[in-house]
């Protein structure tokens, strides 16, 4: 079992319940809700013992924090990530879609890293941290920090919107050569730049666009609600876009292509690319196909 964190009660816990203390300590789950179900599954000990969340703590009991249960590991060992960068600061994965990046459940990115990947003895920070948020069913390039300085380094570089990203998708209708959104989100500024790559005709959708989209700003879900607001959502966005428009099992057309950055360490400038899945080209191609030969029975 590996320890994450480790926390000893205080006489002003004594006779409190566990997830107070727990919610008050704990700072790799964020919610209560999440810390109550940490509790009930096992991932929160006290004393090394598995307890409820309304048991009665005892000044000098030890809370810890444990990565993930013996029984998780199975869940986890059949999962590899693809690694397209790594050295003993960062680690730079190919995300695939339908897998969370972190949250209060066994599956996800972080656990699965922290599976497949051993950190040195000499890393202090304990454990490999996502430096970004990727959406669960956005698939691409994720920044991962294996030590405190570098998540510190590339966290002041999103903050001064110094690093480059880029986004590939495939949304519904005809959209212009280039175009820039401008809107707030959640009552702060959001920008999206994005460029036409491609058009395909369908008869389905009239016309699906593939389009490069650079985020200026790093709002939630800010170019999934830019392309809705501008009339044309992401094919397979059941929340931002028209339901009766979106298909069954294919999941969101959003991948993460490309980020640019400075290394946390050397300063040295990185610039990684990943090409998109196959459903980019083979859906929007048989698309085009059926419409073609629908026109041609006409």
């Amino acid at each position: 079992m590996k320890i994450l964190e480790k926390h000893i009660v205080g006489a002003d816990y004594q006779e409190r319940h566990v997830e107070a203390f727990a919610f008050a300590n704990v700072k790799i789950i964020p919610s209560k809700k999440g810390i109550i179900k940490a509790i009930r599954r096992g991932q929160i000990l006290i004393n090394d013992q598995k307890v409820n969340p309304k048991d009665k703590l005892v000044e000098g009991d030890t809370l810890v924090v444990a990565s993930i249960l013996p029984s998780q590991k199975k869940v986890l060992a059949n999962q590899k990530l693809e690694i397209l960068f790594e050295d003993d600061d960062l680690i730079i994965i190919n995300k695939p879609a339908g897998i969370p990046v972190r949250g209060n459940r066994a599956l996800t990115i972080e656990n699965i890293i922290a599976q497949q990947i051993d950190l040195s003895q000499n890393n202090a920070y304990g454990r490999i941290k996502a430096v970004h948020r990727l959406d669960i069913r956005t698939s691409g390039i994720l920044l991962m920090a294996k030590s405190h300085r570098a998540h510190q380094s590339l966290a002041k570089q999103f903050e001064n919107r110094t690093i480059q990203k880029e986004y590939l998708c495939i949304v519904i209708g005809k959209t212009s050569a280039k175009g820039l959104v401008q809107t707030t989100i959640e009552n702060k500024q959001a920008i999206t730049e994005f460029t036409t790559v491609d058009s395909y005709q369908s008869v389905k959708f009239k016309t699906l666009s593939l389009l490069k989209v650079v985020p200026k700003t790093g709002r939630t879900n800010q170019i999934r609600i830019h392309l809705s607001q501008l009339g044309s959502p992401i094919l397979g966005d059941e929340k931002f876009g028209n339901k009766k428009m979106q298909l069954q099992g294919k999941g969101l057309f959003l991948h993460a292509s490309a980020i640019g950055f400075r290394h946390p360490v050397h300063q040295n400038w990185i610039h990684i690319r990943l090409q998109p899945p196959k459903k980019f080209k083979s859906y929007p191609e048989n698309q085009r196909r059926f419409f073609e030969s629908i026109r041609r029975k006409k």
